[in-house]
């Protein structure tokens, strides 16, 4: 978490990253999961990309797990993602195993005196968005 506070002290900007501070775990790679496991198929696919990420190099291993998601996201539409994403975000954003209560608290707090909030993450916009919105995480 990064703070920037005014001349009284007071916190007026707080940036959170989601994947785990705000979550314990990644929420792309959960959904990426979610999907292969509904499609056998498509998860011996993405078994088989994944193969590189045990022996390559950081590129080796990044190209590796952009075609595992490649392979998940197989024939979905955006609506059809958007959808989806916004179901699991929301399925996620109640479950104490997912979410860090006490950081959501932190932040529910911090907006209340007066904070800006922003959350930083890597996971995909309509996704984060579900989860924070679902989760009532207070962020611009």
């Amino acid at each position: 978490m990064q703070t920037a506070t005014d001349e009284d002290g007071d916190h007026r900007l707080v940036i959170d990253d989601l994947d785990g501070v705000i979550t314990r775990r990644d929420t792309f790679t959960a959904l990426v999961i979610r999907r292969l496991r509904r499609a056998p198929l498509r998860l011996l696919r993405a078994t088989m990309a994944a193969m590189p990420m045990l022996r390559g190099d950081v590129a080796t291993r990044h190209e590796a797990a952009q075609r595992v998601a490649e392979i998940a996201m197989t024939g979905l539409r955006e609506r059809e993602y958007i959808a989806e994403a916004r179901a699991f975000g929301k399925r996620i954003a109640g479950d104490p195993c997912w979410i860090r209560p006490w950081a959501v608290d932190r932040l529910r707090r911090q907006h209340a005196k007066g904070a800006r909030i922003v959350v930083a993450t890597a996971t995909e916009r309509s996704l984060a968005a579900a989860l924070l919105d679902h989760a009532a995480v207070p962020y611009e």
